[in-house]
């Protein structure tokens, strides 16, 4: 059984690929476990359609610097455990509960 207290926290990355931003959004909305929150770190890149932008935290940086960036915006969420997707991953809907019940068997 999985710890629901865990607080664990989705970062996503739109750079090239925002298009299947709704698509890991709308999947991120049926995971089993819900995210404590939705992050997207926006290094330069395409635009983000303004519809979906009331749907997570947004950080917006105006120079690609390159993917290592987002790790710096991490490290500024409140979790526990930090789930990380790049912009062309879509995850399961039980991907974040099975990610809680792995670390809970180490």
């Amino acid at each position: 059984m999985v710890n629901n207290d865990c607080k664990i926290a989705v970062l996503l990355n739109a750079y090239k690929r925002t298009a299947y931003l709704e698509t890991q959004l709308d999947a991120l909305d049926r995971q089993t476990v819900k995210p404590a929150g939705v992050y997207v770190w926006q290094n330069a890149g395409e635009v983000i359609p303004e519809r979906l932008k009331s749907r997570f935290v947004l950080a917006e940086c105006s120079e690609n610097l390159g993917v290592w960036a987002r790790l710096a915006f991490a490290l500024n969420l409140d979790a526990d455990y930090i789930a990380m997707f790049d912009d062309d991953t879509i995850p399961g809907p039980r991907w974040l509960e099975n990610c809680l019940a792995t670390l809970e068997k180490t």
